[in-house]
């Protein structure tokens, strides 16, 4: 799988509590003819993510996080659409790959899922 690097990326730190700092990272690229951006806060023990169009919508928001009574992480949406969405799901690898609490709002048009 070759792909091309994305369009443009930034990495920022910015500073928090005693207890760490938080790392920003934004990302923008086009895919299928349409401008893909993103935002990703990484902190401690967590992330919050955002991926969408370039109009900068927030539909959706959900939540994964993996507990110490089953081995696939939980997720449930705490904005906007069902947990059958692509979001809770995305979330969910992502908190598995990441080990670490994830909060994704997932705001692609329904055809780039």
């Amino acid at each position: 799988d070759k792909r091309p690097p994305m369009a443009a990326s930034t990495a920022v730190d910015v500073p928090a509590t005693d207890a760490g700092m938080i790392r920003q990272y934004t990302f923008q690229d086009k895919i299928q003819e349409v401008k893909v951006c993103g935002l990703i806060l990484a902190m401690k023990d967590s992330f919050i993510i955002w991926v969408g169009t370039g109009a900068g919508s927030f539909t959706s928001l959900d939540v994964a996080m993996k507990t110490p009574m089953d081995a696939m992480p939980i997720a449930c949406p705490l904005l906007g659409s069902s947990a059958d969405a692509p979001g809770n799901a995305i979330a969910k690898r992502l908190s598995m790959k990441l080990k670490a609490q994830v909060f994704l709002s997932y705001s692609l048009p329904a055809a780039m899922t």
